[in-house]
């Protein structure tokens, strides 16, 4: 709706740690002609995250410490795309074999969410990787310590139920994934 939009007047960057991190400051005028500055953003490439599935219906999973939370946490593997043109299948298959040493399968997009519509400029792509398998050592970058682990699929679901998964982008890439395998739909109307 037109009357809700924000007009940009301008932005500088307050940071630029391209490409993990870049902040900005921007001046916007309001629908009732007030304005806000400074209004920061956080620049980030687009992320995936993976729903992996092996063909015993085991989901493969990541254990790592997470600095915001403090913690070892379990996610759903993925990561950032390189901003060099890589489409988010290609990235979704390159971060699923760098951190786990899965691949192979098919790999269906199952829909895309904004980590942060208020502060964010990326998305994130969820994607469902059916029949991947061991294929290869983890690949990790330097400052990545991540222990792989296998989980029956009705299990995973108990885990985030429970809170055992508890980033919010996985809960969404696990959510589409479960949508596209007939567990959301169940008893619908």
């Amino acid at each position: 709706m037109k009357d809700l939009e924000w007009e940009r007047l301008g932005s500088e960057y307050v940071i630029q740690e391209r490409p993990w991190f870049t902040l900005t400051a921007s001046r916007y005028r309001l629908p009732d002609g007030q304005q806000i500055w400074p209004y920061y953003m956080v620049e980030y490439e687009d992320w995936v995250t993976i729903l992996a599935l092996t063909r015993t219906r085991e989901a493969i999973l990541v254990r790592q410490f997470r600095p915001g939370s403090g913690r070892v946490g379990v996610e759903l593997p993925g990561g950032m795309m390189n901003g060099s043109g890589e489409s988010p299948e290609d990235a979704a298959r390159r971060e699923l074999l760098e951190e786990t040493g899965y691949g192979g399968g098919r790999f269906i997009e199952t829909g895309s969410v904004s980590p942060n519509a208020a502060s964010h400029t990326n998305i994130q792509h969820c994607f469902l990787a059916l029949d991947v398998e061991l294929q290869a050592e983890q690949k990790l970058d330097a400052t990545e310590h991540v222990s792989v682990m296998l989980l029956p699929l009705d299990a995973l679901i108990e885990l985030a139920e429970r809170g055992g998964l508890e980033g919010a982008l996985h809960i969404s890439a696990l959510f589409f994934g479960l949508a596209h395998l007939g567990y959301i739909h169940e008893g619908r109307q």
